[in-house]
């Protein structure tokens, strides 16, 4: 690791009177600045620098405090204080590397999963037409033809099972399609989003259901997909509700600093019997359902794949806690 000491007691040091040149700092490391340096030759180099482009590590013999960089009461010192810097370099090294092996990793998961949900997309969208078609000529044989009794129960078998098929496929195509969306971003306030999503939500006119909505922040996301987040999470509180009254409250709980941005912790909570703790990594998988209820079981694992795109997290304790950034994030799902 190169070491460049000037104006020192170093028999290698450069002269006082002289100031380096641009290709010794863009190969060095380390610099020493020594005590007999003047505050106007220490601003030369460190001009020096700036226009070489190199981030090196500066030691200055000198008492002065205000000296952006590491200094130290004597030359004796600089031998413990270059020990120090090349550790600290060493491990920012490698922290670099780590940190773009990470970024390239992640960045190749990205397209995977980019790829797989096309070829998702791609799959269920040519499933559809064929399916689609015998769904039709199931139903107009059986609307058509006098048939014996037992070849009616096996079509309308066989057409109950088409359609329950042509749901599931639908469904995966629809899911496949969430990620397109997040590809465009921007601040969305949540107030304004679920008070239109309450007063259009298309629940049971006859159903005794109390939504109430506590001030909530903008938040940084898409706001097709934060409607259907918070929509799917409604109407599954709805849907699994066993009392006379539905009562469902939608409040910030907690502000979270992460490296990446600032997040808000939502709280979505009901009155129902909520999840069993066995079932909490599961509900969220594709195509799951926690009861016998109608549906295909992928309303929760449709709200944690727009949690995913949004860099957020969502888990479970006596209600739904939905993690959502802040601040801008500067890039993008693509």
């Amino acid at each position: 690791m190169s070491v460049l000491w000037w104006g020192t007691k170093n028999e290698d040091s450069i002269p006082s009177n002289k100031t380096p040149s641009l290709e010794e700092l863009e190969h060095t490391e380390i610099i020493v600045l020594g005590e007999s340096l003047s505050p106007s030759q220490v601003a030369s180099i460190m001009e020096q620098i700036k226009i070489s482009g190199s981030r090196p590590s500066i030691i200055r013999v000198s008492g002065v405090d205000s000296f952006e960089g590491r200094t130290v009461s004597s030359e004796e010192e600089v031998p413990r204080a270059i020990s120090q810097a090349k550790r600290l370099r060493k491990l920012q090294a490698e922290n670099e590397r780590l940190v773009a092996k990470l970024t390239e990793a992640n960045q190749l998961l990205e397209e995977k999963n980019k790829k797989l949900d096309e070829f998702t997309a791609t799959v269920a969208h040519d499933i559809r037409g064929p399916l689609g078609g015998m769904v039709m000529k199931l139903q107009y044989v059986l609307d058509t033809f006098d048939l014996p009794e037992r070849a009616v129960i096996i079509l309308k078998k066989a057409l109950g099972s088409g359609e329950r098929l042509t749901h599931v496929v639908q469904g995966m195509y629809e899911l496949a399609k969430l990620g397109a969306k997040a590809t465009k971003m921007e601040f969305v306030d949540l107030n304004i989003v679920l008070g239109q999503l309450v007063s259009d939500l298309s629940l049971d006119e006859e159903a005794n259901i109390e939504i109430e909505i506590g001030a909530l922040p903008k938040v940084w996301g898409n706001q097709s997909l934060l409607s259907r987040l918070f929509s799917n999470l409604i109407t599954n509180a709805v849907k699994h509700n066993d009392k006379s009254k539905v009562k469902i409250s939608i409040n910030e709980r907690f502000r979270v600093e992460r490296s990446l941005a600032s997040f808000v912790e939502i709280e979505v909570k009901d009155n129902g019997p909520g999840v069993p703790v066995e079932l909490r990594e599961l509900i969220f998988s594709p195509f799951f359902r926690a009861s016998q209820t109608e549906g295909l079981g992928l309303g929760l694992s449709v709200v944690k794949k727009i949690i995913d795109l949004h860099f957020g997290e969502i888990k479970i304790d006596d209600s739904f806690i939905v993690t959502l950034p802040t601040e801008r994030l500067e890039f993008s799902r693509s």
